[in-house]
């Protein structure tokens, strides 16, 4: 019985492998005809020693990447690793049929090759070695992907084979794959008798006797905010012209504006429950809940500016403030709304399953919103929620910054007192 059922788990994962394959053969053939709108790229690498080696460049990194792959596979297989090789191929192509984008073309006989392991927005080539670097401990191993992955990344840019944004969603795709599990997802009722309820009193007690911690979380934090609008700035200065996708569920659903604007209230009812359940559960924590909110913003405007997207509707309406809103709504990929949304449902500790659940809800509601309003495309709402995944998951470390910030502080004094010797 037991033989059968692994027996049945590798049947499902190379299942699902194989027909993500399939999936974006289909894809490519579908759209390879088809006139894609091509975003503008930061990241311009361009060595014309390399374009006379083109299709040697690109299969010698084929080669090597199948190398590595099936190298590890013999070493360290195992189904549920397949089974994710396989759904990073499925989320490619959703990504890609949600929101397409133009793909490598410049050689029809080698094309399908190369661009069904990069379609649009997410690159399963990159997704894939990512994954191998989460799976393995073997640190020459992993510092040897990282080096493949920095080498076939230029090789890329210079044919135009992927996009710099590809290659930052993999890495949380891959993160998001090597973490996710049903639980985080689907809020379950829990057994739990005794939860730890602080008040305001504690709350200003907990600030007073942490305020180095609360001074970088709060810096953290407006580093964010600062960063979007300088961001947008960025976007303004840097492209001339920034081009508008089709979108599918865009496409197909007539815009509501209205619904930004519900979107735009839940939020508040969604920052107000992350304040009430932070300070209330989960107040030892609260310092580096209020930083990865930072983080958010801050990993939001970094995306921003690799391949803007143009706005789907004018942002100059939102806002009191035209010219400061227009900023602040500059760029597209990812949703800085979605993320944050769903990072306040992820880390929330409070064991109250209707609370959790209704965080849920809102989070689920506000990215429907944000696409009836055709304020989003669809790849910003999908970045979004592994993006709160990303910072829900990775923990900001306070006391080791503090003692590096000390150990910066002690160097910088006892260089003062050699330059006040020396005078």
């Amino acid at each position: 019985m037991k033989k059968n059922l692994i027996s049945n788990k590798n049947l499902l994962s190379f299942l699902i492998l194989f027909t993500g394959f399939f999936v974006n053969i289909l894809i490519f053939e579908k759209f390879k005809k088809t006139n894609l709108i091509t975003p503008p790229e930061l990241t311009y690498i361009s060595f014309q020693v390399l374009k006379n080696f083109e299709i040697y460049l690109l299969l010698l990194v084929y080669v090597i990447y199948f190398v590595i792959l099936i190298t590890f596979l013999l070493k360290k297989y195992s189904s549920k690793m397949v089974a994710q090789l396989g759904a990073t191929l499925w989320i490619q192509a959703i990504f890609f049929i949600s929101t397409p984008v133009s793909f490598y073309f410049n050689n029809e006989k080698i094309a399908l090759l190369f661009s069904i392991m990069n379609l649009g927005f997410v690159s399963s080539f990159f997704t894939h070695l990512f994954l191998l670097i989460f799976h393995t401990h073997n640190k020459i191993f992993k510092n040897f992907i990282l080096i493949f992955i920095f080498f076939s990344s230029i090789i890329f840019f210079n044919f135009n084979l992927v996009y710099s944004s590809s290659i930052a969603s993999s890495f949380f795709l891959a993160f998001f794959l090597k973490n996710f599990s049903l639980k985080f997802l689907i809020p379950v009722k829990q057994n739990v008798t005794v939860v730890e309820k602080y008040t305001f009193t504690d709350f200003k007690s907990h600030l007073k006797h942490n305020k180095t911690q609360y001074f970088y979380a709060i810096n953290i934090f407006l580093a964010g905010v600062v960063a979007t609008p300088i961001a947008g700035i960025f976007i303004k200065e840097t492209y001339s012209q920034t081009y508008q996708p089709n979108d599918l569920l865009i496409e197909l659903l007539p815009q509501i504006k209205i619904a930004g604007n519900l979107a735009e209230i839940i939020m508040q009812v969604i920052i107000f429950l992350f304040l009430y359940s932070s300070i209330r559960f989960d107040l030892e924590n609260f310092p580096n809940l209020i930083a990865k909110v930072g983080l958010i913003y801050l990993l939001r405007s970094f995306f921003i500016i690799l391949n803007p997207l143009a706005q789907l509707d004018d942002p100059s309406y939102k806002g009191l403030i035209p010219e400061l809103t227009v900023l602040f709504y500059q760029g597209m990929y990812f949703s800085g709304h979605t993320a944050y949304a769903f990072y306040v449902y992820l880390s929330d500790k409070s064991f109250n399953f209707n609370l959790k659940f209704l965080k849920l809800i809102l989070s689920f509601l506000v990215a429907a919103l944000l696409i009836i309003s055709h304020s989003h495309y669809t790849i910003d709402i999908l970045m979004g929620i592994l993006a709160g995944f990303f910072v829900f998951k990775i923990n900001i470390n306070f006391r080791f910054l503090l003692r590096k910030f000390e150990k910066l502080g002690k160097m910088t004094l006892t260089t003062q007192k050699i330059n006040i010797n020396k005078i």
